[in-house]
């Protein structure tokens, strides 16, 4: 667990799934979700639905959450 009580992004891949780790790891770029929709071919509405599972399954709150510990990947 980091700061964030979060488990570390290394085992994020073992808690999400193949598309919620894909969301995740733009987020974690900086992309918005707009900007993750139109490169992952999905709609925004969706994104957001993914964000909302991976929030609920890493024990985030906020995107800057999946942001910090990710800058080890």
């Amino acid at each position: 667990m980091n700061q964030f009580n979060m488990p570390p992004c290394d085992e994020w891949s073992k808690v999400l799934s193949h598309r919620e780790f894909e969301v995740a790891h733009l987020v974690a770029r900086g992309l918005s979700n707009k900007n993750i929709a139109h490169k992952l071919g999905l709609r925004e509405g969706t994104v957001k639905v993914h964000l909302h599972t991976i929030f609920q399954k890493l024990g985030a709150k906020r995107r800057y959450h999946l942001i910090a510990p990710s800058e080890r990947l």
